[in-house]
């Protein structure tokens, strides 16, 4: 094989190349929880096959779509930001192939524990707190995960809210959703 055999058939292969086309993309690294915090981000990607289902660079560059943006904002890179409560589908285009998935958005926007006056407590009995955790638009999210705590070793507090007078005195029982927090005052008395 002689130097111009070799060099027409790399400029082939290489006009081959050139030639496929895109026959599927996928998106990979699709978040699996809901967007929980606003400006929270996930970066996506867009992964293109030829027809003999093999990874190739994208012709052109991928366009990324979101069908809410005051839910979930993506930029021309993947890079997808939570901007509010709701639910958006997020698509990915190129050379007439697309794939799309939908997210969720879950900002919270208040935490209030009920009862929400300050409460007193007899020693060594029990009482129930509630947290009522509501969106950034104002509708209740049951299912939030609450974090419990209070400030100084005067309660005792289990993970779904009961407090039981351990020690004389007063502190401030905390209910933490995400970075939103609400507190009542507690005084465990005779």
């Amino acid at each position: 094989m002689n130097l111009r055999t070799v060099v027409s058939a790399a400029f082939a292969l290489a006009f081959v190349a050139c030639l496929r086309e895109p026959a599927k993309i996928v998106i990979k690294d699709q978040p699996t929880d809901i967007l929980s915090k606003k400006g929270q981000e996930v970066q996506l990607r867009g992964v293109v096959y030829d027809k003999d289902g093999v990874i190739m660079d994208a012709p052109e560059p991928i366009v990324w779509t979101s069908s809410d943006p005051s839910v979930v904002t993506v930029s021309n890179t993947g890079l997808v930001t939570a901007q509010s409560s709701g639910t958006a589908k997020i698509s990915a285009s190129v050379k007439g192939q697309s794939a799309d998935f939908t997210t969720r958005a879950a900002i919270v926007g208040s935490v209030a524990i009920e009862p929400a006056l300050d409460q007193t407590l007899k020693f060594n009995k029990t009482m129930q707190l509630k947290v009522v955790v509501k969106d950034d638009k104002g509708q209740p999210m049951p299912q939030a995960k609450v974090r419990w705590s209070a400030a100084s070793h005067a309660v005792d507090i289990t993970p779904e809210g009961m407090i039981t007078g351990q020690a004389l005195g007063s502190t401030q029982v905390f209910a933490t959703v995400n970075e939103k927090v609400a507190a009542v005052r507690v005084t465990v008395k005779d």
